[in-house]
């Protein structure tokens, strides 16, 4: 199974427990199918949402601790330096 497999499966038992909302639920399943760090504003693009929209998804996710900022990264959309997001693997 690949990371990115095990990163899917591991999100379906996660999400479920956290209570998030349908935006948050396609936030996280975003950012679990990536493997590197990806950027708000990719998140954004990706999804077709405001990146306001996304930032505000994003705040929520980080307090369920579903997923995590990384340190600063390029992004390749607005060629800033941003904090990634990752997905957290539930380790219990």
């Amino acid at each position: 199974m690949s990371v990115r497999d095990t990163s899917i499966a591991t999100y379906h038992d996660i999400i479920s427990k956290s209570g998030v909302g349908q935006s948050a639920q396609s936030i996280a399943r975003f950012i679990a199918g990536h493997v590197d760090p990806v950027s708000r504003r990719q998140v954004a693009r990706g999804l077709n949402m405001e990146t306001s929209s996304v930032a505000g998804r994003v705040n929520e996710l980080i307090k369920c601790a579903v997923i995590a900022e990384t340190p600063k990264m390029l992004c390749p959309i607005s060629k800033r330096s941003v904090y990634g997001l990752v997905f957290l693997k539930n380790e219990k």
